[in-house]
């Protein structure tokens, strides 16, 4: 099939691996001039290479009263070392299954992603990786990237191309709330292709005719914002260090946290 046709296939796609396997079908039929604009600075990745996501834990995630979608930019794979296919339910499952429970990876997105759903439905607790099956996590670009994304342009090419695919997935998944992971995107609205508007300050998305909130949200490994900008941290940390939690960067990242929900609150 051509491109255009996986794109008409894709909008029928009735569950995510089914959307997938025309996803991935996609990667390969991608044009040679489309590739070069998607692929970013990129120099390992074949074009071919599909990394799937999506809801960790489907029983688990149906029985959730709020359901929560995280999305990412893309994964940081562009090194010869790394196995470049994968799925990253995959690797929250693991995650959540491994009798150590660490989390390996060098910027701990797992375990960091995991506190922070824990911030947004109030339950703090040091034993992270409890909550690894409750929500959906999705990165944007199924590609894979390097651990810079520089202007970030080479994504909005990929959302633009793929827009059908990706609103395919949010649809199935069928969130309640959206966090995006990442500064820089959230401000692009990526997805005001597929219809991601402001209502006053706030991002909504419309999906299955419901507005979902778009939460602006620090990328869990580019967290470097000002403390000063928190102004809730010392309350949260008290809060937080009651609970056995006194790992600095995780109260700081709940504490953003905190801010932005209650800014979609008020």
């Amino acid at each position: 099939m051509t491109f255009e046709d996986l794109k008409q296939e894709a909008t029928k796609a009735e569950t995510l691996d089914e959307l997938f396997n025309i996803w991935k079908e996609a990667h390969s039929t991608e044009s040679e001039e489309d590739w070069k604009k998607t692929r970013g600075s990129s120099k390992n990745i074949p074009k071919d290479n599909f990394i799937g996501d999506g809801i960790i834990d489907p029983e688990v995630f149906k029985k959730e009263n709020y359901k929560i979608l995280f999305i990412s930019n893309e994964a940081n794979i562009d090194n010869p070392k790394y196995e470049k296919i994968g799925d990253r339910r995959n690797s929250f499952n693991e995650y959540y299954n491994d009798n150590d429970h660490y989390d390996n990876w060098k910027g701990k997105m797992r375990e960091r992603v995991c506190a922070v759903f824990n911030e947004l439905i109030q339950e703090p607790s040091p034993e992270y990786y409890k909550s690894a099956k409750r929500f959906a996590f999705m990165n944007i670009n199924k590609r894979g990237g390097n651990n810079q994304i520089g202007d970030g342009s080479h994504i909005k090419e990929y959302c633009n191309l793929y827009k059908e695919f990706i609103e395919k997935e949010i649809k199935l998944i069928d969130p309640d709330l959206i966090v995006w992971l990442g500064i820089k995107t959230y401000n692009m609205n990526l997805l005001k292709n597929i219809g991601a508007n402001y209502k006053g300050n706030i991002l909504f998305l419309s999906i299955n005719g419901k507005d979902v909130p778009i939460m602006k949200m620090w990328h869990t490994s580019n967290w470097r914002g000002s403390r000063k900008s928190l102004n809730n941290y010392s309350d949260l940390e008290k809060e937080y260090m009651s609970n056995g939690i006194n790992n600095k960067l995780i109260i700081k990242l709940a504490a953003k946290a905190r801010l932005e929900y209650d800014l979609l609150n008020k």
